[in-house]
């Protein structure tokens, strides 16, 4: 049974994500959302009367009534609201990617590991029955019988529809573009079932000087599993997201989030994925300082890493 606590969140950043989070919340009954800032100040007429809407982010920062600041605000600006979180002894919750700027990003992993204050970044698969679903299938899969793990993450527009009103950024090469926005989600679930990445080689095209990425091959090994990574925008009609593992005997994959598929001889079978996503209740865990499931800081920086060197590698 789920302990009976009241966690209460500020919310920085009322974009599509923020907004989820904040219905999310509102629906649980050990939190309640005490404030929300956003610069488009239109977007907070859709709060409910029990949560404050601010004109300023600084003053969620020396609210009593402030337990979790959530962070959903673009990339560049996660490192400064983290740090005066740290400053206030505020739990972080900070969207991904977790930064752009690797070095900063480093200090401040160590600056929030030093603090001893719980902090988590918003990857929702590492509380997802699909990741406990594909660990379970893994561990019939012999290391020395995987030959090698594609991610093929393809989009028929970039931004996607529903990102519109993001797309000031998200677009741009400088903090945006969907290797940051999403397949950051795929590296981190491969580094939670079979460890770390190095990058072989990788190519990366841009539209022009400005535009985030079109279209990216790369390659990695994890240990000696070769991975290889092809991503692309504008190219194909319908949005295609898939990890796929090959085995000599056995071989997985998911699809789109959702589905998982096993093949033993020439057929993909649908498995069933039991459970349902519980990442709420490893969040209450995290403020009781108790093991969870989120993804810490450090791991989603090692993620971030690898995003960045793909894009810098690509982009000699």
């Amino acid at each position: 049974m789920e302990r009976t606590v009241t966690i209460s969140v500020g919310i920085i950043g009322f974009g599509t994500i923020g907004q989820r989070i904040y219905q999310a919340l509102s629906k649980h009954s050990s939190f309640h959302v005490s404030c929300v800032y956003d610069s488009d100040l239109e977007k907070l007429k859709a709060l409910d009367s029990g949560t404050d809407a601010l004109s300023s982010p600084d003053e969620m920062f020396t609210r009593s009534d402030v337990d979790l600041v959530y962070v959903g605000t673009p990339p560049a600006s996660h490192i400064d609201y983290c740090y005066k979180a740290i400053e206030a002894k505020k739990a972080i919750w900070v969207e991904k990617p977790l930064a752009v700027d690797i070095e900063a990003a480093e200090k401040l992993v160590e600056d929030v590991e030093k603090s001893g204050l719980p902090a988590v970044v918003n990857l929702p698969g590492a509380a997802s029955p699909s990741l406990d679903t594909l660990k379970l299938l893994l561990s019939d899969i012999p290391q020395e019988e995987i030959e090698n793990v594609e991610m093929q993450i393809h989009f028929s527009q970039w931004p996607r529809k529903w990102q519109e009103n993001a797309s000031s950024w998200l677009s741009l090469k400088e903090q945006g573009g969907f290797l940051r926005e999403v397949v950051t989600h795929f590296f981190f679930m491969h580094q939670r079932l079979l460890g770390s990445m190095t990058l072989e080689n990788a190519e990366v095209n841009y539209p022009d000087d400005r535009s985030s990425e079109t279209f990216v091959n790369a390659d990695y090994l994890s240990g000696n599993i070769p991975v290889r990574l092809e991503a692309s925008s504008d190219v194909v009609a319908e949005d295609y997201l898939e990890w796929k593992l090959t085995g000599k005997h056995k071989s997985i994959r998911e699809l789109n989030w959702r589905m998982i598929e096993v093949k033993e001889g020439d057929t993909w079978k649908e498995v069933t994925v039991n459970g349902e996503h519980q990442y709420l209740s490893e969040l209450i865990k995290l403020m009781a300082g108790e093991k969870n499931k989120l993804a810490t800081l450090r791991e989603a920086l090692e993620v971030q890493k690898m995003i960045e060197r793909t894009l810098a590698e690509g982009d000699t």
